[in-house]
């Protein structure tokens, strides 16, 4: 059995240098642990008792018994070796890591969230006043205009104990309500992808990246009301434009009866459809906070009193 443990204070390291344009902060820490003469305590024994009673374990934040301290160094290693006898030499790495992404149970982790913009062509009926686009004969234009628009993408990579393919059926369907801080029907989530992953501590877990994507204006569809027909009752018929039947769409006034020319922005009719249905996205069990929050930190100390 392990008897007892002590830091050699004298071997302690630090370093500070740039890696991949940021600062990384390093550290090691050396422990000796003495057992009871003819103990048989191998390197899996020896990892148990620095982290169950040394109190340092994968993702520990580093602090010394002085009360010096670096809030975003964990630890990120530890060895040892049988040196001598009934003597155990334990060496301990820290480095600066994102304190929200280094828990030794991967399922502690915060989600990771990336955002970005998806830049498409959209076909446009009625410019920024809302006047339709028309020529100067009072028809819609073949083909029609565009104009570039963004769209904002968040994706959040999340790891689970398990995964809920009922989770699937969610895919192409818009927010009933507000959802991490979008309006309700703004956001549509867009392909759940997953894989099986495998961690010593947790055994088989899932990451799983949610995909959704923003648009302020909502997911409704509109399209000006026209067409080649009209309806006088249950009656369709052709459009007749100075006696023959018009080939071009005419603007309709909602109750299938042509506009009088010229059509105005007033006087235009855009019929509204909804093509996404809407969801729940309470089920993903995001919040704001969970996405978007930051986290805090006094960043390190060089502490104050004596060794201990």
């Amino acid at each position: 059995m392990i008897i007892k443990h002590h830091e050699k204070p004298d071997t302690r390291t630090g370093s500070i240098s740039l890696s991949d344009q940021r600062i990384v902060r390093e550290y090691t820490r050396e422990f000796q642990l003495e057992t009871s003469e003819g103990d048989v305590t191998g390197a899996p024994g020896i990892l148990l008792y620095v982290k169950n009673t040394v109190g340092i374990g994968i993702g520990s934040p580093l602090q010394y018994p002085d009360g010096s301290f670096d809030n975003f160094a964990f630890c990120t290693k530890i060895d040892c070796k049988h040196s001598d006898g009934k003597f155990w030499d334990v060496t301990i790495s820290y480095a600066t890591l994102d304190p929200q992404l280094c828990n030794e149970n991967p399922l502690e982790n915060v989600p990771v969230v990336t955002t970005e913009f998806i830049q498409w062509d959209e076909p446009i009926d009625k410019d920024i006043d809302g006047k339709p686009i028309l020529n100067s004969a009072g028809d819609p234009f073949d083909p029609g205009l565009t104009r570039e628009r963004n769209r904002q993408i968040i994706r959040i990579s999340r790891n689970e104990q398990e995964f809920d393919v009922g989770l699937l059926a969610l895919q192409d369907t818009v927010n009933r309500d507000t959802f991490i801080g979008f309006r309700k029907e703004t956001v549509k989530c867009s392909p759940i992808h997953r894989s099986r992953e495998f961690d010593p501590v947790v055994g088989v877990y899932w990451r799983v990246e949610y995909e959704f994507i923003f648009d302020p204006r909502g997911w409704k569809k509109e399209i000006l009301d026209s067409g080649l027909r009209k309806r006088d009752g249950s009656v369709v018929s052709q459009i007749e434009v100075d006696g023959s039947p018009t080939t071009s769409p005419v603007p309709l006034d909602g109750a299938g009866q042509p506009l009088e020319q010229p059509v105005t922005a007033e006087s235009a009719v855009y019929l509204s459809f909804e093509v996404y249905e809407k969801m729940d996205f309470e089920v993903f069990n995001f919040t704001h906070d969970s996405v978007f929050g930051s986290g805090g930190g006094e960043g390190f100390s060089g502490g104050e009193g004596e060794e201990s």
